[in-house]
């Protein structure tokens, strides 16, 4: 099995899940947009690492899970600015 990062239909699909009302513009820029396509593949493989770290934590909170978590916040972020930028230039 392919890893996220490397099946565009399962980035797309994570991303839809926190951006639902913006899939058309979405997939749009996805096949686009080499560096918007790298940013949302980082955020992916961060959630499917955030997932493993927190199934497989032993005794209390690993400090990687935190790292993870504001890992993701920032690269939502990042998507979310690219959406608002590409609706700002329609």
């Amino acid at each position: 099995m392919e890893p996220a990062s490397e099946r565009p239909s399962a980035v797309l699909v994570q991303l839809l899940q926190r951006f639902p009302n913006d899939a058309v513009l979405l997939a749009s820029l996805f096949m686009e947009n080499a560096a918007f396509r790298a940013v949302c593949e980082d955020l992916a493989l961060a959630k499917n690492t955030l997932r493993n770290l927190e199934v497989f934590q032993q005794g209390g909170q690993r400090p990687q899970i935190a790292e993870y978590r504001q890992l993701i916040s920032e690269l939502e972020s990042e998507v979310a600015d690219v959406l608002a930028d590409a609706k700002k230039s329609k």
